[in-house]
């Protein structure tokens, strides 16, 4: 009852956003939690954390009513990698992993947020969306390499365009 007031005690509410911020205001009090965030555990994996701080944010009005503008967001954040990029070449060795003191990190996480946003506006899971274009990677490749063994090549020694040759063919099968 006390957690629900709009139900049991009589309050007035206009609309479910209202219930909702007035739920988290409850939870803050009795819990002592602060801040938007306060309730999400930075174990989950990375897609679902992100898609929970957007749901955060999206919960206090900090959010895109259409998904329309997240396209925007995603050309700006790959722009902004694309710099990134530009700026850092020739800085690291071949094979070197960026590390999270360099740019193209950040804009890499920027662009995998963003699109974990879009995923949130097309109501689609984007784990669960990230895991299925995997396996169909996985599929596609394991299919390009029988192909190119059926021909007598071996795929993994194959030169890169070859190897997307196959891939094609693996992808039309499929």
């Amino acid at each position: 009852m006390r957690r629900h007031p709009h139900v049991f005690a009589g309050t007035e509410v206009k609309d479910a956003a209202e219930v909702l911020q007035r739920w988290e205001d409850i939870k803050r009090g009795e819990e002592g939690r602060e801040g938007i965030f306060h309730d999400i555990p930075a174990s989950l994996p990375s897609p679902l954390h992100a898609q929970r701080v957007q749901l955060r944010a999206a919960a206090v009005g900090f959010d895109w009513q259409r998904h329309e503008p997240v396209f925007e967001k995603i050309s700006e954040e790959i722009g902004e990698l694309l710099a990134a990029l530009e700026a850092e070449e020739g800085e690291r060795r071949q094979g070197e992993r960026r590390g999270p003191q360099t740019a193209a990190y950040h804009e890499v996480g920027d662009v995998l947020f963003a699109v974990v946003n879009l995923a949130r506006k097309l109501d689609i899971d984007p784990e669960l969306a990230l895991r299925s274009a995997s396996k169909r990677f996985q599929q596609r490749v394991e299919e390009a390499e029988r192909l190119a063994a059926a021909d007598g090549e071996d795929f993994c020694g194959l030169p890169i365009e070859r190897q997307e040759e196959y891939y094609q063919r693996a992808k039309e099968k499929r």
